[in-house]
């Protein structure tokens, strides 16, 4: 049961939180565990994007980009290992996803509310909205950053995620999740990833 509500959360942040990001050099953190490396979407994404500022300028055909694509998932610890019985993985996602909506930054700030009536319909007990606010890249363009706390039924470490949403250009965005818990927050490893985004955060 706890696998499954694991993975159920984590398809609410990927599909229903969909709302975000510019700058795509996000990596693989150090010893994490690469979920998206034999992925179509990956292979296509290492040949069509750039690393750096420049990324978004490098794709040559964004009609073969999917609705959203998914660059980079990360678990920090192996998710197939037996002994492994944490109920939930500290990992990173880094998604690309058209912009359909014609999204500008201020929008994502928006759909909060949905994201979190979206948790509280799946069961998701204790949410708490910790942080919504706008952060910049030290170009000076915006970004979206929402965390929150919550609980799983029979799960009793808080669950901690942060949404950092932006966009690339007209066309795309993306969008970052770091989810981690009240035990293992991996706040060093988060801060590197957003540094290496040059996303100002402190």
């Amino acid at each position: 049961m706890k696998n499954k509500l694991t993975k159920f959360v984590l398809t609410i942040l990927l599909n229903v939180t969909l709302f975000g990001f510019g700058q795509t050099a996000v990596k693989v953190p150090e010893g994490w565990f690469n979920q998206a490396h034999n992925s179509d979407e990956f292979v296509m994404q290492n040949l069509e994007i750039g690393l750096g500022e420049d990324g978004a300028r490098k794709i040559k055909n964004i009609d073969r980009l999917k609705n959203y694509t998914l660059v980079v998932s990360a678990y920090k610890y192996d998710p197939n290992d037996p002994e492994l019985d944490s109920g939930i993985i500290p990992t990173v996602n880094f998604v690309l996803a058209k912009n359909k909506l014609n999204y500008l930054v201020e929008d994502f700030e928006k759909e909060k509310y949905l994201f979190l009536s979206q948790l509280k319909s799946a069961g998701i007990t204790d949410i708490e909205l910790k942080e919504s606010k706008f952060i910049y890249f030290e170009n000076g363009e915006k970004a979206y950053k929402m965390k929150v706390e919550y609980k799983l039924p029979n799960f009793f470490t808080k669950i901690i995620t942060t949404n950092i949403h932006y966009l690339i250009n007209s066309e795309l965005y993306a969008q970052l999740t770091l989810i981690g818990t009240e035990k293992d927050k991996c706040t060093s490893t988060f801060r590197r990833i957003k540094k290496q985004l040059n996303l100002l955060d402190e």
